[in-house]
């Protein structure tokens, strides 16, 4: 019979990390990719109110104002 202490320690499943990283990731991708495409359709929004103002500014000029 061998003393408790010199049996040699089960080693610890590493997977169960792996398993919440990869969970963890998972969840959060839902409410990334929303926050991510809102704030590029506002982004697009303004880019091309932008592009507009810039045309009928170059137009104003270049046809006099009225």
């Amino acid at each position: 019979m061998s003393h408790p202490a010199l049996h040699e320690e089960e080693p610890r499943n590493a997977d169960n990390g792996i398993f919440l990283i990869f969970g963890g990731l998972l969840l959060a991708a839902a409410p990334l990719s929303y926050w991510y495409w809102g704030y590029r359709e506002r982004a697009m929004i303004a880019k091309k109110e932008e592009m507009l103002r810039g045309i009928q500014e170059r137009y104003a000029a270049r046809h006099g104002s009225g």
